[in-house]
């Protein structure tokens, strides 16, 4: 698995000069890489994320699901980053972990870079649904540090 790292867009660049930036705000994505994160943190987190994605904003509010082709947002309403996977199984794999509360298997997924974690809110453009144990999109993140690159995340997450 390889492994997503950010890098810059190279079009903001001055004069061929690499350290001197076109445009300061290039660099700002840079300081939304989420800092590692403890898998008990991560397990804490998605769990309390789940629980009040389980409870509706607004009574009789349906939530509206992002349709393929739209923009969406990533966010997690317990926490500042949004786990996702480079595959459907993998994403499902950290499914299991939290549902088992096994700390070490999100361990495990984090450190091959199976999970990955991406700053909340994170712009990203559906690609596809995918269904299995769990609901789930395929996206491609538009913005940010992760820009171009793709994951799955859960439809939650997903606004």
């Amino acid at each position: 698995m390889v492994v997503p790292t950010p890098s810059p867009d190279y079009s903001q660049v001055s004069g061929g000069n690499l350290g001197a930036w076109a445009n300061p705000t290039a660099v700002a994505d840079f300081d939304r890489l989420v800092p590692l994160r403890q898998p008990a943190d991560v397990l804490r987190d998605v769990k309390a994320s789940l629980a009040l994605a389980a409870t509706p904003i607004a009574k009789g509010t349906p939530t509206p699901r992002p349709k393929v082709g739209s923009r969406a947002q990533l966010v997690m309403r317990a926490s500042d980053y949004v786990p996702v996977a480079d595959t459907f199984p993998d994403l499902l794999e950290l499914s299991r972990a939290v549902r088992a509360n096994d700390v070490y298997g999100i361990g495990e997924l984090m450190g091959s870079g199976e999970v990955w974690l991406v700053p909340s809110p994170s712009e990203v453009l559906i690609l596809t649904p995918d269904a299995g144990e769990n609901n789930a999109f395929r996206v491609r993140f538009m913005s940010g540090p992760y820009k171009g690159q793709i994951a799955y995340t859960l439809i939650q997450y997903a606004q």
